[in-house]
């Protein structure tokens, strides 16, 4: 299908798209399902890998990600919260601020990598979602790559 395809899908065929997330949503439940089941709370944290915007914004607007998105997300949550899973961490390259706040709604309880080239700001993030959502990453891989003092700098 490819991405610009997929993204047309939305508009042009939101069957197909619905079709799609509800066979996510089955799929991620019962592939999981007697993992969680029979873990339970023994399970620290959920990676939940969705790549939602790149460098210069996100990749689905809100009005979509509400739309199609969220249900199916908030089942999914509904199956781990149920079973006392309650860390879910998403991990998003890009500025997803347009969406952080439906992630919330979706019971998504923490986000990584914190992209910094893309503008992503720990501090305010904090600010605003204290007690919404855990945070990690945030270092500029860029001086990451770069090495010895650099490196240490960032890190501190």
């Amino acid at each position: 299908m490819g991405i610009p395809n997929f993204n047309l899908a939305f508009y042009k065929d939101p069957e197909l798209i619905e079709d799609m997330f509800s066979h996510w949503e089955y799929f991620t439940i019962e592939s999981a399902r007697e993992a969680v089941e029979t873990f339970k709370d023994r399970i620290d944290l959920v990676f939940w890998w969705e790549d939602m915007a790149e460098k210069h914004g996100h990749n689905i607007s809100p009005k979509l990600y509400k739309e199609f998105l969220l249900p199916c997300y908030k089942r999914v949550t509904q199956f781990l919260n149920k079973n006392k899973i309650r860390r879910i961490m998403m991990d998003s390259d890009g500025n997803t601020q347009p969406i952080l706040d439906l992630a919330i709604k979706a019971a998504i309880t923490g986000h990584w990598p914190l992209k910094v080239n893309a503008g992503m700001d720990v501090r305010t993030l904090r600010k605003r979602y204290v007690k919404k959502l855990f945070l990690a990453g945030n270092l500029d891989k860029r001086e990451i790559a770069k090495g010895g003092e650099a490196m240490q700098k960032e890190i501190d």
